[in-house]
């Protein structure tokens, strides 16, 4: 697998060709300053954060798993060894705390959903933007500005639709236990 660092700038780079291009636009053109801002403050910003949270998230799912599990564990086994000794019953409230606090802030935060819907926002904008700077399906070439204007309308709503899902994730609410709520 390559070093795909890079990545987000290169397509960002070709999406700007592609619109100067097709809008007909010459270098520094004051006409162009809206579709650069979105590019750099909607596009690539996400595409750059998406990328850089969605690994930072497994990782602290990743953590509180572990710690949860292995303090479980230790909980269970001071428990059947060494349950009369006074040392054990600290060890065991702690281990038991450890687990119970990593297991709520795997549940309350739901890092493993974000990091889900952060790379998935992170893919899906990398593909619809090599798409669009590309010409490929669904961003086909145009031959007139209005066409492209209408083209790049559709990126930017594909764009805004992707980002929404992705951040979605920090919206949802865990679910009651026991179903609903809606009692009978």
């Amino acid at each position: 697998m390559g070093d795909d660092r890079g990545e987000p700038d290169a397509v960002s780079r070709l999406i700007e060709q592609r619109l100067k291009r097709d809008l007909g636009l010459p270098a520094g053109d004051e006409a162009f300053r809206p579709y650069e801002e979105f590019i750099n403050r909607r596009f690539l910003w996400h595409l750059r954060n998406f990328r850089t949270f969605a690994g930072k998230y497994a990782f602290a799912f990743s953590i509180f798993s572990v710690v949860a599990i292995t303090s479980s564990v230790a909980t269970a086994s001071l428990s059947a060894g060494w349950s009369d000794q006074d040392w054990a019953k600290w060890a065991i409230f702690a281990f038991g705390l450890a687990a119970a606090v990593s297991a709520a802030i795997n549940q309350l935060w739901r890092p493993a959903q974000k990091a889900t819907s952060r790379s998935g926002g992170a893919r899906s904008l990398c593909d619809h933007g090599w798409a669009y700077a590309l010409s490929a399906k669904p961003y086909p070439r145009v031959t007139t500005p209005a066409e492209a204007e209408e083209e790049f309308k559709t990126f930017a709503q594909n764009v805004a639709r992707i980002i929404a899902k992705a951040e979605a994730a920090d919206d949802i609410q865990a679910e009651p236990a026991g179903g609903d709520g809606g009692g009978g």
